[in-house]
C-alpha cells in the first residue's frame, strides 16, 4: 500500500539558523548525488514555531524498513569526519524527532494524494485526534464533508491520511494550497454541511463528529525548497 512518511523535527528558536545551514548542505549534496530517498521540507509558517516536516513517499512498509537511515546517508555523502560534524550541527538544538507513516484514505478524500513532483507553496494541515471508540463517527463526518464538497461545488480539496506509524488515533487532513486566496473563498465546515444537507441534518452530522473528536490542531506550513532534495 502506498504510504506517506514524515519526519517531524522541533528545533529551539535560538538554534534554527545552525540547523537550517546544516540541512541545506545535506539537501544540496543530495540533489547532486541523488540518494535513494527523496524528501520535501516544510516549515510551520503559522502555528507552533521551530517545527519542520520532511516528507517522502513509499510503496510499502518493506520499502520504509529497507531505507538508509539519515545518519548513514549523511556519513556516506560527506565522509565520516565531515558527516559527523554535520550531524552534530543538525542535532544541536533539536528538542524532539518523530518518524511517522500515513496511509491515504481515498474514501475520505477529495483530491489526489500529495506528490513529490508538484510540491505546493503552502500546506494547510489539520491533525484530528479521535476519542476511543470514535473512529467510525469521525470517519462518517469526513465522508460527508467529502460528499458535500461535490454537492455544492466547493473549492476545498484535501487528502485524508490515517496514521499507521505513530498515534493510531490520529488523522491528518492535508490541503495543498497553491492559491492562498482560495482559503478565503471556501465555506466553513458547518456552512458546507448545511448547504449540502440542510441545517437539521448538517447540524446533526457536525455534532456527532464533534463528540467523537478529542482535539483538532490546525497549522499552515511553507515549502522550503532549499531544505528539500527535490
Amino acid at each position: 500500500m502506498p504510504l506517506t512518511t514524515s519526519l517531524r523535527v522541533s528545533v529551539r528558536i535560538g538554534d534554527i539558523i545552525e540547523h537550517e545551514e546544516a540541512v541545506r548542505r545535506v539537501a544540496e549534496k543530495a540533489k547532486k548525488d541523488k540518494p535513494a530517498l527523496d524528501w520535501i521540507a516544510y516549515q510551520i509558517y503559522a502555528g507552533e514555531g521551530g517545527r519542520y516536516f520532511y516528507t517522502s513517499q513509499a510503496e510499502s512498509m518493506a520499502e520504509i524498513l529497507a531505507r538508509e537511515t539519515t545518519p548513514a546517508m549523511v556519513l556516506r555523502l560527506f565522509g565520516e569526519k565531515n558527516g559527523t560534524a554535520l550531524l552534530k550541527q543538525i542535532n544541536q538544538g533539536v528538542e524532539s524527532i518523530q518518524t511517522l507513516a500515513f496511509q491515504p484514505r481515498e474514501d475520505l478524500s477529495c483530491a489526489a494524494e500529495p506528490s513529490l513532483d508538484q510540491p505546493a507553496p503552502f500546506v494547510l494541515r489539520s491533525r484530528i485526534r479521535v476519542c476511543r471508540g470514535g473512529q467510525r463517527a469521525c470517519e462518517e463526518l469526513l465522508r460527508k464533508v467529502t460528499e458535500a464538497v461535490s454537492k455544492v461545488d466547493d473549492e476545498r480539496r484535501f487528502t485524508t491520511l490515517q496514521t499507521v506509524l505513530g498515534d493510531a488515533m490520529e488523522y491528518s487532513i492535508v490541503q495543498l494550497v497553491h492559491d492562498p486566496t482560495q482559503l478565503d473563498r471556501e465555506r466553513r465546515v458547518p456552512d458546507l454541511l448545511n448547504a449540502a444537507y440542510g441545517a437539521a441534518e448538517g447540524g446533526a452530522l457536525l455534532n456527532a463528529g464533534r463528540d467523537a473528536i478529542d482535539s483538532i490542531q490546525v497549522d499552515l506550513s511553507i515549502h522550503r525548497p532549499d531544505l528539500s532534495s527535490v
